[in-house]
């Protein structure tokens, strides 16, 4: 149990900062060159200690919001809502040109409904039928 300890502290310390200050560098230097080579391979490895200390450290009060039913919601659309908001997006700018946050707004509204729709007539039958043909 110590262990645990001193190892959740070196997380909260050391590593969790230092992958939080390594995504922010990835997000704010504007180099050509450094997007084009180094930025998204950065940005993966500062995602990835951020993911592990959430999974593994959930209770400390930074990663609580991930766990509440809510977001837990989103997390089951996220692939769905990844693949339908470009377009959804674009037909709200061009319908609500004058209205940007206006059209950002119905656009993740949108996004989110159409991919609760497929989650509902896509996704919950196709793992009926993955478990039937498992079983």
């Amino acid at each position: 149990m110590d262990r645990l300890r001193l190892d959740a502290k070196v997380w909260q310390v050391t590593i969790l900062p230092a992958a939080c200050l390594l995504l922010f560098f990835c997000l704010i230097y504007r180099s050509e060159a450094f997007r084009e080579t180094l930025r998204y391979s950065l940005q993966g490895i500062a995602l990835n200690f951020i993911f592990v200390a959430a999974i593994q450290f959930k209770d400390w009060k930074v990663f609580r919001l991930l766990n509440t039913p809510q977001i837990a919601f989103l997390g089951l659309l996220s692939y769905s809502v990844y693949l339908v908001h470009f377009p959804i997006l674009n037909v709200a700018k061009n319908a609500l040109s004058g209205y940007p946050i206006t059209a950002a707004v119905l656009a993740l509204a949108a996004s989110i409904g159409i991919a609760w729709l497929m989650y509902i007539v896509i996704e919950k039958p196709c793992a009926r039928l993955r478990r039937r043909l498992i079983d």
